[in-house]
């Protein structure tokens, strides 16, 4: 094991991780308890079945590793190794009973005797896919049946609930009873409250109006003693102010006075008076003990808190005795005023200010006092009032509580009520609805119990299904859709004789069963249209870059793969990549050999191919093809969209509105169920309108299926009287879809084919002719085809559309009005100016008419040739070439992805511009020996091909057409006209030599011609008028050699153009056919359209230079051959290769026989020999070395013998001869020794005598032998004729060996 592919330390690591893999294969056993033959098993699982992205570093190389080692280490298991491989896979599924388990292995085991598979990886892929699927089954019918049984157990439930809710409602009914008795007395005992309240009320409102009639009493006097004070108090605060302006030294110099003035010391008895101070007793002068205030006041000066006393001073408390004896003693003095005060003191000013306002106070007081006595009184009263009101108060609030809390009492009682109400309302209407759920849904319970039946049947029958449908996928998948449900039909019959199950094998019903990769085969575009209703985005794509990965990141996105020859290896890549979860919740990693690739989670890949046979060999294989079914039924669509549109269109709606609510049916039982499995009750109000709607849905549905049954029974009467017209359509249809056999430029989707159909065909369906619609449906299609057929092809269809598509005729022909419209030349301009400048038209173009293509622009007006072979220019001038009225010519060489992705680029851009001249065209242009792809030809439906003319009059009116010809043409004399005409017809006579003569393989084409004509041309412009033989020797010299002579090295084909030359060009080739060539080239015959008219009603097939009757035998050949080709393709289905001779030349590899060519025999069979070049080189060797000569100085030349003819030993001594039996004689044969023309096609065999000898002049008449493998002439047979040996060459006459000669007819 240390000489393996990786080391033991690698290789433990390897063994670890395939452990872990069988662990999880397995997790209810531990791995080191496996039995071997379980561990085998599991290993070979792993490396058949698993993804590689179980393992960190597991690739492809490694799975075929590991499966080496596994049978290295255990060896291949046996088949009871398998068979429990097979019971281990299904048991661990835990999805199948024993009984099962032991039918599917019974069906793997009849699959296999059936030879339906046959390796073990195909077995465990179909157990794979039937797990999977009956795993699905099994999910599904378990959410169905959740919903069924729940629904069902709330079914059951509702009666239970109803006879609740009428319990509850015996209960609840007698409390309401009692509730409402109670609530009634409180609310007479309410009522009688109420009237002592109010009267109380009463009583508090008088004694509040009294007490408040009387406080507004008080308060007017109030307001008036105020006002009236008012006036004396402004003075008083005035005064006071004064005082406050007394400083403290106006108050010292005041006090410190020994001997006021007079008005200073009354001012300051009356402050003290006032102030209530008493006066000091003194001794005046007279010895009278007197008053003395000023002492006194000269104290009160003293105290710090007069002017606070003065500020505080009671001018109420004044007695009317104080202030009389202020008014007399003191006030009535003129001494007593500010003014006189203010001339001895200030301070005394303010005293003197402060006493006559307190007067004056006083003396409004006496004014308001009476008032204010009356106040005191209102004030009394009101206090009185409102203590009479608040025991009123106090009453009516103990009254008013007394009856708020018989409120409150009430007011629970009514609550109690209300919810008692409430209660037998709710429990009435949930009754009343849990009554009508259960009614309603009594009918459903039936319906439900066929349900669950039906399912519980369709689980029952969950392994026929899964066997079935892995059939349709893994084996039957393969097979047309008619093959697939015959086959499968018959196979289902034999493994389950006593059940009936119906498998659905179209696309719809098997792309979404699983995730495994699929492969389309023959589709067309279907499988995208259902992907795309499927998915979000489908990227269609046949290459792996960049921009596809980038695209396949975005979310619910698939990737649909075209494959071709040229990306085989990317989808192989594509197919065997692995997948594996990454962090992100919305990217998964998708592996491509060691490149790993983000994608979205929904990544899925699918394949797409034109062919069967495909590469890839993990994905599930579908053929798409149309089966008749679906065509009547797409024909039936289409036709009746334009013929009887009204009935269709209103069955169309009809059935559009059923499956809508049939959906919207399905949509609401599943909705109710789910309500009905969430709500805990059966009262809920919507569960009954879902009801109610799916009710009404179904009746509607009804309704609408016995309208639409009404309807059906009137299409399909409809449908019965078209049937001759669906029939022939669908004939016709089949027979275009198979055109591509005879060239896949002729390959149509079949829905475009289909579409065709949409057309006005009858305007009475009482009354149809047949024969007219099948004539209108053959235009059709022959307007859709006949612009992208060949000469030949257009021959077939033609006669196929408007002959009935009838097969069986002897001879096929051409009016002079079909050759015109088979004419590419005629139909080229018209059909591309019909055209859209934006609309991408392909072009196939026979070799020969390349030059004609290129000269368009000389043949018509309308066409400004531009020609492009690489495709970068395009890219990158296409916007400027856009712009200008030009016809975009894009001519390619190979079709490749490099070519189809810068086409695709070109499309894409063109598209994005903005502006497009009216008169542009873009044109995709290819020969026929290109073998144009077909992904390059789907590119656009819009194609034409440009075919050779098949006769000289296409030809000529070619020539004739050409704007930079005809002017010399039309104004050359009369003989050089004539000498033109020779010249067209040599040139056709090679083209119809190439197509008669298996053996002439040059090629020419209107480049030729047009160079010839142009060569003649410019000779006559130099011609100095020489002789007849002189300007013959020139037109030979300098006008054909170039151009013709160029084309071949090929003695025998050389000869032939010379021999035609001869024949044709300058005349003077005296055969039997000179007749015939004078008959078609007069002589007097100078216009060149008498010629081509002429040559329409002739054959012309004997420009060829071949015997005139093999000439005719090779064009009725011909027809003949297009007669079968045409059967053929009438009889063959639509997947069936024509045989080679219609798809082209038969070729056959010559026998290799090595010779010795060092010991030369004396005979050999022909048909045994390759090389004659190097058997001749062998004799002149011989010969040299004999007869010591140079061997320039050596020739061989030939002779016809018998075949009985000995060559001797001694002869063969002297001179080394080699006898040749079996050669071929091509295009002569041999009567009595003389060559004379052939009768038939089929080549005489003679026997042929080669011989050395010395140069010498050769005989004229002789043959050439031709060697197959260099194609030269190796020796010269004389013979003997009657007519010159440049007739035999014009015949193409020679001799050869080597090989069978293939005849294309």
């Amino acid at each position: 094991m240390r000489n393996s592919l990786f080391d033991w330390s690698e290789l433990s690591a390897f063994y670890t991780e395939y452990s872990t893999i069988v662990y999880r294969a397995h997790p209810p056993v531990q791995t080191l308890t496996l039995t071997p033959s379980e561990t085998k098993l599991s290993a070979f699982k792993v490396a058949l079945i698993l993804k590689p992205s179980d393992f960190s570093w597991f690739v492809n190389s490694h799975k075929r590793l590991l499966v080496k080692l596994i049978l290295i280490w255990w060896g291949d298991p046996s088949k009871q190794e398998q068979e429990q491989e097979l019971y281990n896979e299904l048991n661990n599924s835990h999805l199948f009973t024993e009984v099962q388990t032991s039918q599917i292995m019974r069906i793997v085991d009849d699959l296999v005797d059936a030879k339906l598979i046959s390796i073990r990886v195909e077995k465990l892929r179909i157990l794979k896919t039937i797990v999977k699927l009956a795993g699905k089954q099994k999910e599904e019918v378990k959410r169905t049946m959740v919903k069924y049984e729940k629904g069902m157990e709330k079914m059951k439930k509702a009666e239970e609930q109803v006879a609740g809710m009428q319990g509850e409602l015996l209960r609840l009914q007698p409390q309401l009873v009692r509730t409402s008795i109670e609530t009634s007395m409180l609310m007479s005992t309410i009522e009688k409250e109420t009237i002592e309240v109010e009267n109380a009320r009463e009583v508090v409102a008088a004694n509040e109006y009294k007490a408040n009639e009387a406080a507004t009493k008080a308060q007017a006097l109030k307001a008036e003693s105020e006002a009236e004070l008012a006036s004396a108090i402004p003075a008083l605060e005035s005064a006071v102010e004064a005082l406050e302006t007394m400083t403290q030294s106006d108050v010292s110099s005041l006090k410190t006075m020994r001997f006021p003035p007079y008005a200073v010391r009354l001012c300051m008895e009356a402050v003290c008076i006032l102030l209530g101070v008493k006066p000091a007793k003194s001794t005046n002068e007279i010895g009278e003990v007197v008053n003395d205030y000023w002492v006194s006041g000269q104290k009160l000066l003293s105290d710090i808190h007069f002017l606070a006393k003065i500020r505080a001073f009671e001018r109420d408390s004044m007695s009317k005795k104080t202030m009389k004896l202020i008014r007399d003693k003191y006030l009535s003095k003129e001494e007593f005023s500010p003014e006189n005060v203010k001339q001895c003191s200030l301070a005394a000013e303010g005293l003197c200010r402060w006493v006559l306002a307190i007067d004056m106070y006083n003396q409004i007081s006496k004014v308001v006092e009476p008032k204010r006595e009356r106040l005191r009184k209102a004030e009394m009263l009101v206090k009185q009032h409102l203590k009479q009101l608040e025991v009123k108060r106090k009453a009516l609030l103990k009254v008013t509580d007394k009856l708020q809390g018989l409120s409150d009492q009430f007011s629970q009682m009514c609550q109690k009520k209300q919810e008692l109400e409430s209660q037998i309302v709710s429990c009435e209407v949930r009754m009343e609805r849990a009554e009508r759920l259960v009614q309603a849904l009594s009918g459903e319970k039936d319906q439900w119990k066929n349900k669950i039946a039906e399912i519980m049947r369709e689980d029952s029958f969950n392994v026929p299904y899964s066997v079935g449908f892995t059939l349709a996928l893994h084996v039957f998948g393969k097979l047309p859709l008619d093959e697939r449900q015959k086959n499968l039909r018959k196979t289902m019959i034999s493994l389950f004789p006593k059940i009936e199950v119906t498998i659905p094998c179209d696309l719809k019903s098997l792309v979404m069963l699983i995730e495994d990769s699929i492969c389309f085969v023959n589709d067309d575009g279907r499988a995208l249209e259902f992907l795309t209703t499927q998915f979000e985005k489908v990227i269609v794509t046949s290459q792996w870059t960049e921009t596809e990965r980038q695209m396949c990141l975005t979310p619910k996105s698939v990737l649909l793969f075209e494959i071709s020859a040229e990306n085989e290896d990317v989808a192989k890549d594509i197919e065997q990549a692995d997948y594996f979860n990454f962090g992100e919740e919305d990217l998964i990693i998708m592996k491509i050999r060691s490149t790993q690739y983000e994608v979205n989670r929904h990544f899925r890949v699918f394949f797409r191919t034109p062919q069967r046979g495909t590469v890839l060999k993990r994905s599930i294989i579908i053929d798409n093809t149309f089966s008749d079914m679906d065509l009547k039924k797409g024909i039936c669509e289409k036709m009746g969209l334009s013929n009887w549109g009204q009935t269709l269109n209103h069955y169309n709606a009809m059935v559009a509105s059923r499956t809508e609510n049939v959906r919207k049916v399905e949509k609401t039982e599943n909705e109710m169920l789910e309500l009905l499995g969430r709500s805990k009750d059966l009262d809920d109000e919507r569960a009954i309108e879902l009801l109610a709607e799916a009710r009404n849905l179904q009746a509607l549905v009804a309704a609408q299926s016995k309208d639409i049954s009404e309807i059906e029974q009137s299409l399909r009467a409809v449908e019965h009287k078209m049937s001759p017209v669906i029939e022939y359509s669908l004939k016709v249809v089949k027979l275009c879809a198979s055109l591509y056999l005879l060239d896949r430029f002729y390959k149509v989707s079949i829905m475009p084919l289909v579409d065709i159909l949409e057309t006005k065909l009858v305007e009475n369906i009482s009354s149809i002719n047949f024969e007219q619609v099948s004539l209108a449906i053959s235009e059709l299609y022959w307007e859709f085809l006949h612009h992208s057929l060949s000469w030949e092809h257009k021959l077939i269809v033609n006669h196929l559309l408007f002959n009935n598509l009838n097969a069986k005729v002897e001879k096929l022909e051409t009016t002079t009005q079909n050759q015109r419209i088979f004419d590419g030349f005629h139909n080229f301009s018209t059909f591309i100016l019909n055209c859209k400048p934006r609309q991408l038209i392909l072009l196939k173009y026979d070799a020969e008419v390349y030059a004609t293509i290129l000269q368009f622009g000389q043949v018509t007006k309308n066409a400004n040739w531009r020609v492009f072979s690489i495709m970068e220019h395009v890219i990158a001038r296409l916007e400027k070439l856009a712009d200008e009225p030009i016809w975009l010519l894009l001519n390619v060489n190979r079709s490749d992805q490099k070519t189809l992705s810068q086409m695709k680029t070109i499309l894409e851009k063109l598209k994005l511009l903005p502006v497009v001249h009216l008169s542009f065209r873009i044109i995709l242009a290819y020969s026929d020996e290109v073998d144009c792809s077909d992904e390059l030809i789907a590119l656009t439906p819009t194609r034409f091909y440009f075919s050779a003319s098949a006769s000289l009059v296409q030809q000529t009116r070619r020539i004739l057409a050409n704007l930079s010809i005809r002017p010399f043409l039309d104004k050359s004399q009369e003989t050089q006209k004539v000498q033109i005409i020779r010249m067209l017809a040599f040139h056709y006579g090679l083209t119809l030599r190439r197509k008669f003569d298996p053996e002439f393989d040059v090629l020419v084409d209107d480049a030729d011609l047009f160079a010839m004509l142009k060569l003649y041309q410019e000779l006559k412009n130099l011609s100095d008028e020489p002789n007849e033989q002189e300007e013959m020797l020139k037109v030979k010299l300098n006008v054909i050699e170039p151009i013709y002579y160029s084309k071949t090295k090929n003695a025998v084909e050389l000869g032939v153009i010379s021999g035609m030359v001869q024949w044709i060009v300058e005349g003077n080739l005296s055969i039997p056919a000179d007749t015939l060539l004078r008959a078609v080239i007069k002589e007097k015959q100078t216009n060149y359209e008498d010629f081509a008219h002429f040559m329409q009603s002739h054959d012309d097939s004997i420009l060829c230079g071949s015997n005139s009757r093999i000439s005719r035998q090779c064009r009725a050949a011909q027809k003949q051959e297009s007669i079968r080709n045409m059967k053929r393709l009438m009889e063959l289905p639509n997947d069936t290769p024509l045989p080679s001779a219609i798809l082209g030349k038969i070729t056959s590899e010559p026998k290799n026989t090595v010779i010795d060519v060092e010991s030369v025999e004396r005979e050999v069979d022909g048909r045994e020999m390759q090389n004659l070049t190097k058997i001749v080189a062998a004799l002149k060797m011989k010969f040299c070395l004999k007869y010591k000569i140079g061997i320039a100085d050596v020739e061989i030349t030939g002779e016809v013998v018998d075949d009985n003819y000995n060559v001797n030993k001694k002869e063969f001594e002297e001179i080394p001869i080699l006898k040749i039996t079996n050669c071929c004689l091509i295009s002569a044969q041999l009567s009595q020794g003389e060559l004379k023309e052939p009768h038939n096609r089929q080549y005489d065999h003679i026997c042929v005598l080669l011989k050395p000898m010395k140069l010498s002049t050769l005989n004229p008449r002789s043959l050439l032998l031709i060697c197959p493998t260099s194609q030269k002439s190796v020796a010269a047979i004389p013979v003997h004729s009657q007519f010159p040996i440049a007739h035999w060459q014009l015949r193409g006459a020679f001799v050869t060996t080597g090989r069978i000669i293939q005849q294309k007819f």
